[in-house]
């Protein structure tokens, strides 16, 4: 499970489902990208196939704008989110997902990724068909504990430590 940027040549890996659509919800080379506030990243996550020992079905995620049926797998967010269920023998084991929680920002300027990662887990839900159905979840969270999200003077996350966290008990 990978996030690469548009320019990589794993785009190229993409396919169409069995109803002929691409699981990015449209041409490949067009939706290489993941929804951002305010635009758009030239990123997106990707579930890839490494052996042949596994066959990949890709479970396609439309946006409410895109989807078309109610049998449609709806995200929150294009592109923070690409699942296959991984087959052996024609069974399917488990649905392998890869994930990424983009940063937003409040009012303020603050950083911070929790909606997008709480947004994530809703999404998942859909894809439990029974109880006792595995997933395998990997991917770019940005939930840092204990740590304040302010940005630096580069433009990343601050990651001192921030003075209201809980510190371990001595």
């Amino acid at each position: 499970m990978i996030s690469m940027p548009a320019s990589h040549s794993c785009r190229r890996l993409a396919h169409q489902d069995r109803n002929g659509r691409s699981p990015w919800g449209g041409d490949p080379d067009d939706r290489w990208e993941t929804a951002l506030v305010g635009g758009r990243g030239p990123w997106r996550t990707a579930v890839v196939r490494l052996t042949d020992r596994v066959e990949l079905r890709p479970r396609p995620a439309l946006t409410l704008d895109t989807a078309t049926s109610a049998d449609d797998w709806v995200v929150s967010r294009f592109g923070s989110i690409a699942a296959a269920d991984v087959a052996i023998d024609g069974a399917v084991e488990f649905t392998a997902m890869s994930v990424y929680a983009a940063w937003e920002k409040t009012a303020a300027g603050t950083l911070y990724a929790d909606g997008s990662a709480h947004r994530i887990l809703s999404d998942l839900s859909a894809l439990m068909p029974r109880l006792n159905h595995r997933l395998v979840v990997a991917g770019d969270w940005k939930v840092l504990r204990g740590y304040g999200e302010q940005e630096t003077r580069t433009g990343g996350p601050d990651m001192t430590p921030s003075s209201s966290a809980p510190r371990p008990s001595d």
